[in-house]
């Protein structure tokens, strides 16, 4: 429990009902010390603890599929993401021959590159697809969350994708650009994007796919395994389906593969995908509990978790340092320049700021020290 927690009444209530078992934590942005020898010993105790803090924004982010709502994290990408970019670099032949029908295995490879895109960008969904009409490159974006401004994002991707290219002198290949919708609430309706101007036209679009109006059983008999973690929310051959038979009938087509490790993997998926639909309860009781926590995917996903908890404490801790200094310094009037302070998520520009700071002698010159790091 954070202390301001204990200004709040719930806080209060909370702290009275548990009284005797309330360990004080400086931020519930980085709870460190729980229990465990092993990552799922240590995810099991996490399970277990309630932590309490205070909202610092009023920005939410959807956390399928554990929760509604997750508190702390505002940026990146919600819980699925890291174990089934995993599962995609597993298989990526999987995921361009479900998408492209006619495409062969031994067309398909990573597309590499050493270019850093300026904003965060998902060249780790690029495939090379040698094909003989013609090759080409496969940005696959798979989605599990509902993204407003998705078409701007996608031609963002697109446009680094041509820079990464350009920058190698390879021009601009063809590119085919890829959505693949986890669930109905996430699909807005916009996928085009259309401008006039003197002189020029753009016309922007790219594929979607459904994955609901997706039949279970073309990937199934294709044995397109790496997509095994989508089949619970595939169709089935009827026209009504409960819960369980499409949960059944997906598990005992992973069950039929001979990989142990793999099948953990794609169960590991398949339970965190089909929790975003299913009653959580329902989907870990068909799966297992011990069978998700033993895959290897989940427990590196648990550990990068923690180390990206600790990085998250750490620039939490020197944005409040900033901000107190600036607060004490400057008062009432650097308020606008702390909230551009809370917007900057790199530990590297943060450390550039502590260091040049406290030798401004001005709001103005405090600004242009945040400004120039920022960049």
């Amino acid at each position: 429990m954070e202390r301001d927690a204990l200004n709040y009444p719930l806080g209060r209530t909370l702290y009275d009902c548990f009284r005797g078992q309330v360990t004080f934590a400086p931020s519930h942005n980085r709870i460190t010390g729980l229990p465990g020898r092993t990552p799922p010993e240590k995810f099991r105790a996490a399970k277990r603890t309630l932590v309490l803090g205070v909202r610092k924004t009023l920005t939410f982010q959807t956390c399928k599929p554990s929760a509604h709502y997750q508190l702390p994290l505002t940026t990146g990408c919600p819980g699925w993401c890291d174990p089934l970019k995993r599962l995609f670099q597993l298989r990526p032949a999987d995921w361009a021959m479900y998408v492209q029908p006619d495409c062969q295995e031994d067309w398909v490879k990573t597309f590499r590159t050493d270019f850093t895109p300026r904003k965060e960008s998902r060249l780790d969904k690029v495939l090379e697809i040698a094909d003989p009409a013609g090759p080409y490159l496969l940005n696959l974006e798979p989605v599990g969350y509902r993204d407003e401004s998705l078409p701007a994002r996608m031609l963002r991707y697109r446009s680094d994708i041509w820079e990464a290219t350009l920058s190698k002198g390879h021009g601009t290949p063809p590119i085919r650009q890829v959505v693949i919708f986890f669930y109905k609430d996430d699909d807005n309706g916009l996928h085009r994007l259309r401008d006039r101007w003197n002189g020029g036209i753009l016309e922007y679009a790219y594929t979607v796919l459904r994955v609901w109006e997706e039949r279970r059983r073309r990937v199934i008999a294709a044995r397109l395994i790496g997509l095994y973690p989508l089949l619970p929310l595939m169709k089935g051959e009827k026209s009504e389906e409960s819960p369980e038979d499409a949960l059944s009938e997906s598990i005992s087509a992973v069950q039929e593969i001979e990989d142990e490790s793999l099948r953990q993997d794609l169960l590991a998926g398949m339970a965190i995908l089909a929790g975003g639909r299913y009653p959580p309860e329902l989907v870990i009781s068909m799966i297992g509990r011990e069978m998700v926590m033993e895959s290897a995917v989940f427990q590196e996903w648990v550990r990068d978790a923690e180390v990206a908890a600790e990085a998250r404490g750490k620039v939490s801790a020197k944005q409040e340092a900033i901000c107190k200094y600036l607060n004490a310094r400057f008062g009432e009037i650097s308020r606008e320049l702390q909230g551009r302070v809370k917007r900057i998520g790199k530990l590297d520009a943060l450390d550039k700021i502590i260091d040049k700071i406290y030798t401004a002698d001005s709001l103005k010159d405090a600004t242009d020290v945040v400004d120039d790091a920022a960049k």
